[in-house]
């Protein structure tokens, strides 16, 4: 066999075993975006980085069980900013293509206008009742007791 020809099968067999380990490597789940609007700058940036720790925790335990889907989350800053939460929503769902939004504290009423009628489900923990209020949101928090009853 010529050098030229050696050379030639050399180069295929590196493509093939590359393509071969690509396809192996990749997962044949359907992927879950999750939107994560969060303050990670300004005055209370400490608890937005300590939510988004602890959410990439949870979700590198997750992958190491065998679901039926693999879940990505896309963290925005939102400063605690209604206008960038309404910015971050829209993005998100816009650009980033998300099935879900995630996000702490108040402003929850910006991020359920905006996925009204869209079938995306929104993720909250926050003050008050209204953030649980529609069929796709849901808050992950227990109100506040507003009537003691012994």
């Amino acid at each position: 066999m010529s050098k030229r020809n050696s050379l030639i099968l050399l180069v295929v067999l590196v493509l093939v075993s590359f393509v071969v380990s690509y396809n192996k490597t990749k997962s044949e789940k359907p992927v879950i975006k999750i939107g994560v609007t969060l303050p990670l700058t300004g005055d209370v940036a400490s608890v937005g980085i300590a939510s988004q720790t602890a959410m990439n925790m949870a979700l590198d335990k997750w992958k190491t069980k065998n679901t039926k889907y693999d879940y990505q989350l896309v963290f925005e800053d939102n400063k605690l900013m209604p206008s960038k939460i309404a910015t971050n929503t829209n993005r998100l769902i816009s650009v980033e293509k998300v099935d879900a939004v995630a996000s702490i504290w108040g402003f929850v009423d910006v991020i359920k206008g905006i996925i009204q009628d869209r079938e995306i489900i929104n993720f909250a923990c926050s003050w008050g009742t209204s953030a649980s209020e529609g069929e796709y949101n849901f808050n992950h928090s227990t109100p506040p007791l507003l009537k003691l009853q012994l």
